[in-house]
């Protein structure tokens, strides 16, 4: 029954879940696409020793590469022209999705860490039409004028209910992706009318298309898309796909394929029209059991968050895997006062913004429900999320929405408390197109 249960929790759990059967893939030939036709790749830069361990694989050479036969498209586009909105320096937006995943209005959210205090703006983002059924939203984020929505209904929802109603001070596109893209990660660049997609192909289901990157136009699939084999062995997972100041940095997370959960980040990035590869991380264990391992790049740091045991991040300056003790015992000291019953383990989701990490940590807190007797006969499902900032391994803001209440936090001060709509306590989604920067 508490699975029964869990299937109608945060939306989050779900994608983990199903995301999570990428373990049970055994073989991967993993390829990355350019996003520019006709470039050829180049071999790893000179400056570093060639055929190292520590050395990512190279772009396979290939005169004639193939066409892509893309999935995913942008259906609908709505205020193209939308200003948008300056950046401020010390606050980062988010978007309120509700926690449940049902169709309703999203809120835009400001996190001003300067203050320490969260506001909303009244006129949502953009509304998503009540169906009847269940709809999960994820918002492709960069912080600037542009959003993609995918809009994902439940199987007995006839059709796809797309958003509407869209903030005139955004520009709100309709993206639809493949039907099993758990894992894959897509990037709307602001300023464009691009989807960027590390699109991990039918190899998370033992199919035999490769990872490789995507370009793709406002109208639809773009068909000079091409894809560059990276002539490695093991299964890769899409990590981290930065887009921004003319590059597009691609993270793949490869397993070794000896069965053991152990891997390395690979690093390739895209500039000028052409793609190579960089030095990647040491190897190190990822737990890909249960719910599955989150990724997320902040800066130079490439975050791997577990559902147990520490967070970890590849720093791609030094090379070196460091664990984050303070992120760690945050997490473990919010669920021992805020979650102490959790129906499943999942890690935080990961985001990255201007240099600033975002953990969002939705667990499936519980109260039990006894009998007369005091033995637990069932359980109650409550909504708690914690909500951490760090930058450069320094805590600078945190957030906690517990049961209806808001407490903003600034260097361990409590700097705002409010009971919160119901509209605004849902999942909040962060920018996740941190710009590529050269260690």
């Amino acid at each position: 029954m508490r699975a029964n249960r869990a299937l109608t929790t945060v939306n989050t759990g779900r994608a983990r879940a199903r995301a999570a059967r990428l373990g049970l893939v055994l073989c991967l030939v993993l390829a990355v696409g350019a996003l520019t036709p006709g470039c050829r790749p180049k071999a790893p830069e000179a400056a570093l020793p060639p055929a190292q361990p520590s050395d990512p694989p190279s772009p396979t050479q290939s005169t004639t590469p193939p066409t892509l036969a893309a999935e995913w498209e942008i259906v609908q586009r709505l205020s193209p022209s939308a200003p948008g909105f300056e950046p401020l320096d010390g606050v980062i937006p988010f978007a309120a999705v509700p926690r449940e995943p049902v169709a309703g209005k999203v809120f835009l959210g400001y996190w001003n860490l300067a203050a320490g205090t969260v506001s909303f703006d009244p006129v949502p983002l953009f509304r998503v039409k009540e169906t009847g059924g269940r709809v999960w939203t994820r918002v492709l984020w960069d912080g600037g004028s542009r959003l993609g929505v995918i809009t994902e209904p439940d199987a007995l929802v006839p059709g796809t209910p797309l958003p509407e109603e869209p903030n005139p001070a955004f520009a709100v596109d309709a993206v639809t992706p493949p039907a099993n893209f758990y894992g894959d990660i897509a990037v709307c660049p602001s300023g464009t009318g691009e989807l960027v997609v590390l699109d991990g192909g039918d190899l998370h289901w033992g199919g035999d298309e490769p990872v490789h990157l995507q370009n793709l136009s406002a109208e639809g699939k773009d068909p000079a898309g091409q894809s560059y084999p990276l002539g490695i062995s093991g299964v890769g997972f899409p990590a981290s796909l930065s887009v921004g100041n003319g590059r597009t940095e691609a993270i793949v997370f490869v397993r070794d394929g000896s069965g053991v959960d152990e891997g390395r980040f690979c690093r390739y990035v895209l500039e000028a029209g052409c793609l190579k590869a960089h030095a990647s991380s040491p190897t190190l264990p990822v737990q890909f059991a249960g719910a599955g391992p989150a990724f997320g790049r902040a800066g130079n740091r490439v975050y791997v968050a577990e559902p147990a045991g520490p967070i970890r991040y590849w720093d791609i300056a030094s090379g070196e895997i460091v664990t984050d003790e303070v992120l760690s015992e945050l997490l473990e000291a919010y669920e021992s006062a805020y979650a102490p019953n959790r129906e499943y383990s999942n890690p935080p989701l990961l985001y990255g913004y201007r240099g600033t990490l975002v953990a969002v940590y939705l667990p499936g807190a519980y109260d039990p429900v006894l009998d007369a007797s005091g033995s637990e006969i069932n359980i109650s499902l409550y909504q708690t999320m914690y909500v951490v900032a760090l930058r450069d391994g320094q805590v600078i803001g945190e957030a906690i929405c517990h049961r209806g209440k808001l407490i903003v936090k600034k260097d361990g001060v409590v700097t705002q408390e409010v009971d919160l709509a119901p509209e605004y306590t849902g999942e909040w989604q962060f920018p996740n197109a941190e710009a590529p920067e050269t260690p």
